[in-house]
């Protein structure tokens, strides 16, 4: 058998059709590749992505943290509708020269409030 060495099993709905899984990780890989992703990078569309990476460049303040808070804001709201955004925190910690992001978040199929955190470190 050729790719004996590869996992090909697929989920399969009730009906017996190929099922769609989306669970807590699928949802804050999507975050993060949509946070972390530099603007116009995504050859399908430029405008995917944000620009938090030129934020870290900049001095550690809380003006900075509204900012980045901002772009995450926008670039969920305008790219992932399976998520709704109760409350994005975002800390500036000097000390460790980073910012601690906390984002809660909603799914349908997920009854359950979902956090993910990011630490975005000072470049």
């Amino acid at each position: 058998m050729l790719w004996n060495d590869l996992n090909f099993s697929l989920n399969k709905g009730a009906d017996g059709d190929l099922a769609h899984t989306e669970d807590f990780y699928t949802f804050t890989q999507a975050l993060y590749t949509m946070i972390m992703m530099p603007l116009g990078q995504d050859l399908e569309d430029e405008f995917f992505g944000t620009t938090i990476r030129e934020e870290l460049f900049e001095t550690i303040t809380d003006e900075v943290a509204n900012r980045i808070r901002t772009k995450i804001n926008d670039v969920i709201v305008k790219y992932d509708d399976r998520i709704t955004i109760n409350d994005i925190i975002v800390e500036a910690d000097e000390v460790n020269r980073q910012y601690n992001v906390e984002i809660l978040f909603s799914t349908r199929g997920i009854k359950e409030e979902q956090q993910a955190k990011l630490e975005l470190k000072k470049l």
